[in-house]
């Protein structure tokens, strides 16, 4: 990515992952950032750093390659604030969140983001994005963008011609076998899952509340010892949200349908999964139950979940994710202070 680079280019965002310690402390050098953002620490790649405390110690890395005019932008309502903190003392903070100790401040609101920098200077921007945790990262990009310089009217723009990207919270209008496009409708959230992304996701979903709610949930891989208990935990996060049924594929996710229990499904191989699902589908229709119904599909890259939204979509509808905002959820509204 750093070799394609060009002179005129003015700015370059760089994503760096890892699975193991090292990892991102080595990316931050390479690339020496000017502004180095951390969104949050949650229970993902536990196999490399055993626990969410070694996944944040890991993230913090990204500070080491940071210049020393650099700019920090962290999470000011993640658990482990206080330590990312420290790691940045030396060094100009901007922090993001829905909390009042944050720079860039969050706050629900049904209108929109409102985007305020001054008592006098604010917009509303419209977010094609569902959940909460994506008001989270506009909170994050805004703080990112003021680091940088970038005026209001450009943030605004910017976060207003965002739309959903296939396999991330995409929505997808019209389930094949429902003959009503309006009567049904896919979340494929497929393009990779852990416990923190699963609840989130999960979030989306109970927020339908006249549709018939249904879960597909695949495993959540690389949780080291705890897969089976993370599992059996999102089982009885999905029953408590309220939704209604949840269907299971591998070998950790069977906590998950066990612990929701009634309603709960568990399968070893996807073919049968979408039988499963196309059966409920085809019921539905044949009693001519006049709920909507809406589907989310979640699961880690490995599980190949995209294959379950692929034989439950239209055909025609395949192509046309919408990026549109859930009307029963709230818009977060972000004071830039």
């Amino acid at each position: 990515t750093l070799l394609r680079l060009r002179e005129h280019y003015a700015y370059a965002v760089i994503e760096m992952g890892a699975n193991h310690f090292g990892e991102i402390d080595y990316l931050s050098h390479i690339t020496q950032p000017d502004v180095a953002i951390l969104n949050n620490a949650g229970a993902a790649h536990l196999e490399g750093f055993g626990d969410v405390k070694g996944v944040s110690r890991a993230k913090a890395e990204i500070f080491n390659g940071l210049n020393d005019s650099g700019i920090a932008v962290i999470n000011a309502d993640d658990q482990y604030v206080d330590y990312w903190l420290s790691c940045n003392e030396n060094r100009k903070i901007i922090t993001f969140g829905f909390s009042d100790q944050a720079d860039v401040k969050g706050k629900l609101s049904g209108d929109g983001l409102l985007v305020q920098v001054a008592e006098d200077e604010k917009q509303i921007i419209k977010l094609a994005l569902l959940g909460r945790h994506n008001a989270m990262n506009a909170l994050a990009a805004s703080a990112a963008a003021i680091a940088v310089g970038a005026d209001l009217m450009i943030i605004k723009q910017g976060l207003e011609s965002l739309q959903a990207v296939k396999g991330r919270l995409a929505l997808i209008r019209g389930i094949n076998g429902i003959n009503a496009v309006n009567d049904g409708s896919i979340i494929d959230d497929t393009y990779n899952a852990n416990p923190d992304s699963a609840r989130a996701a999960i979030d989306v979903l109970a927020e339908k509340r006249d549709n018939q709610r249904i879960l597909v949930l695949g495993d959540m891989v690389e949780l080291g010892d705890n897969a089976v208990q993370l599992h059996r935990e999102i089982g009885t996060y999905a029953k408590s949200q309220g939704i209604d049924a949840l269907y299971c594929l591998g070998k950790y996710s069977k906590a998950a349908s066990e612990s929701f229990a009634d309603k709960g499904f568990h399968f070893d191989v996807i073919e049968s999964l979408i039988e499963a699902l196309r059966q409920i589908i085809r019921q539905q229709e044949q009693l001519g139950d006049k709920q909507a119904m809406t589907v989310l599909v979640k699961g880690s890259r490995s599980m190949q979940m995209e294959r379950v939204v692929e034989a439950l979509s239209c055909k025609s509808n395949q192509e046309k994710t919408v990026g549109g905002v859930n009307n029963n959820s709230g818009l977060a509204e972000i004071v830039l202070c």
